[in-house]
């Protein structure tokens, strides 16, 4: 009898816990369902999160290696006297390579797309007229370059030739204490050389003065009179090299007459 029950409820068991396991894995199971999408959901978050913040730290990060600026107010120069862009950009590498890193055009003899073209212009910021730098094209193309007596550039002779900073300029300075002892020699000079010196009188607003390094010149006009009392406009220059001791006569011309 008690085995006859015991079977029983084996058998209601078993029926029973299939059925609540299937009402356990129907509620459970829908809810396991939403809590794994919710662990997707914030899976996802977290992953999205994660590329905003790389993105945020890529657009944000300081670069340490030096950007080198590239000068283009030689082509901008160039340009806006009618050359185009890449003409521009084929003289730019010339002048580099002859020292120009800047040019202020002061004048063109031609068109720079036609025909020969010579520009004068101030390099490297420099302001000085004897500083003046020039080149030519022909055709917007850059044949030659020079700068004073010198040389640069020429296609015909294979290229570059010498550099803009290896060229000698000579000083040009000349200050007050050295222009007004030049004067003075200058006057002492002249006079030996007029007929009636005592007469000599030295116009003050006549006066100029050259140098080039260790050499200058002078010159000026004195009015003066003749053997038979005529007075004479006399126009003359005076070449001086300084030395160790002074400044020593090279020349005087008076009246377009070299007279030493």
């Amino acid at each position: 009898m008690r085995k006859t029950i015991f079977i029983i409820i084996s058998a209601l068991l078993l029926l029973i816990i299939p059925g609540c396991g299937l009402g356990r894995q129907g509620i459970y199971g829908g809810s396991s369902k939403i809590l794994k999408s919710s662990a997707e959901k914030e899976s996802s978050n977290d992953i999205q999160s994660s590329k905003d913040d790389e993105t945020y730290i890529t657009t944000n990060v300081i670069v340490e290696e030096e950007i080198i600026d590239i000068d283009t107010s030689i082509v901008n120069s160039l340009v806006s006297k009618g050359y185009t862009l890449e003409q521009a950009g084929e003289i730019q590498k010339i002048l580099n390579t002859v020292g120009i890193t800047s040019i202020e055009i002061e004048n063109m003899t031609g068109n720079a797309q036609a025909g020969i073209n010579a520009i004068v212009c101030f390099p490297n910021g420099l302001t000085d007229r004897n500083r003046r730098f020039y080149f030519t094209t022909e055709d917007g193309i850059l044949f030659y370059a020079g700068f004073l007596n010198e040389d640069l550039y020429d296609s015909v002779k294979g290229g570059f030739l010498k550099s803009y900073n290896d060229v000698h300029v000579p000083e040009t300075k000349v200050n007050i204490e050295t222009y007004n002892e030049l004067q003075m020699l200058a006057s002492d000079a002249v006079r030996t050389y007029l007929t009636v010196p005592s007469t000599a009188d030295f116009d003050n607003y006549s006066w100029g003065i050259g140098r080039s390094d260790d050499r200058y010149k002078i010159q000026g006009m004195v009015t003066a009179k003749n053997m038979i009392g005529i007075e004479n406009d006399i126009y003359f220059g005076v070449w001086f090299i300084k030395n160790d001791i002074g400044y020593e006569i090279e020349g005087i011309v008076i009246d377009g007459i070299r007279v030493k």
